[in-house]
């Protein structure tokens, strides 16, 4: 991952797209989940995972809490200190 050059010291994770500000993160539909949920383990491991809000994708410090062969919930801390939960795509989640 490249440094951030605007805020060096700061971790991208930690200074999000003004645009992620007050907007919900995208999560997999119910269709696309409906098979992967009975399979689903659950657990608690850290990650970094690309997470859309809308057209924009921001890799986000997270933790991976539930996965299947295809599916991850993920679920993290927002700009504004919320607590939030989506599910993407496995090939979007990766060990930091």
């Amino acid at each position: 991952m490249g440094s951030n050059k605007r805020y060096p010291s700061i971790p991208p994770s930690q200074k999000p797209h003004p645009y992620t500000i007050g907007k919900q993160p995208v999560s997999l539909t119910s269709l696309e989940l409906e098979e992967e949920l009975a399979r689903a383990k659950t657990g608690s491991v850290s990650a970094l995972a690309w997470v859309h809000f809308g057209q924009i994708a921001e890799l986000i410090e997270c933790t991976a809490t539930a996965w299947s062969e295809h599916a991850v919930r993920v679920e993290f801390e927002g700009p504004l200190g919320e607590h939030r939960q989506v599910w993407v795509w496995r090939g979007a989640v990766r060990q930091p």
